[in-house]
């Protein structure tokens, strides 16, 4: 099991807090989507997806350290309060997801004024699968939340 989030992740998010953990953390939802197979005989590709609960945690961060690890004048550590999106718990386990090549084309085609221009090849793909898992999770509304609380996520939604 990963308890830790990557901006590498290809991942869905809800905009706002949704859901209480079981320590009584609000937090929001967070979805990883993963290939895991892409069968070209049957023209079909099958995805696992995945639910945490996610919320933000004050860090720590040192500024611009020299090489004695201190940079103002009174030798101090000079730090940084920064909110990091985190894992709190698992929501859901690892669930599958099998769409036809022909599905995954229609559900690309209806994006395609969605397409941020200057996207290069995987990080398209990303944003298509992502975006697919998108619509997927308006259509199915699960856990209740409303179609309008989820969102692809940014690499901005990492640190506030």
């Amino acid at each position: 099991m990963r308890n830790y989030l990557t901006t590498n992740d290809i991942a869905i998010i809800t905009n706002d807090k949704v859901e209480k953990s079981f320590n009584n953390i609000d937090c929001q939802l967070y979805a990883v989507i993963r290939l895991k197979n892409d069968d070209n005989e049957n023209r079909r590709k099958t995805f696992e997806v995945r639910t945490d609960l996610v919320a933000y945690k004050e860090s720590k961060v040192v500024n611009d350290v020299d090489d004695t690890g201190v940079i103002d004048n009174n030798n101090e550590p000079n730090f940084e309060i920064i909110s990091k999106l985190s894992f709190v718990e698992q929501k859901q386990g690892w669930s599958m997801h099998t769409f036809s090549y022909d599905e995954i084309n229609a559900l690309a085609e209806k994006l395609d004024g969605l397409i941020p221009d200057g996207l290069k090849e995987i990080e398209l793909e990303h944003f298509k699968l992502a975006m697919i898992f998108l619509q997927k999770r308006i259509e199915d509304s699960p856990w209740g939340i409303d179609s309008n609380q989820w969102r692809k996520i940014t690499p901005e939604d990492y640190i506030k």
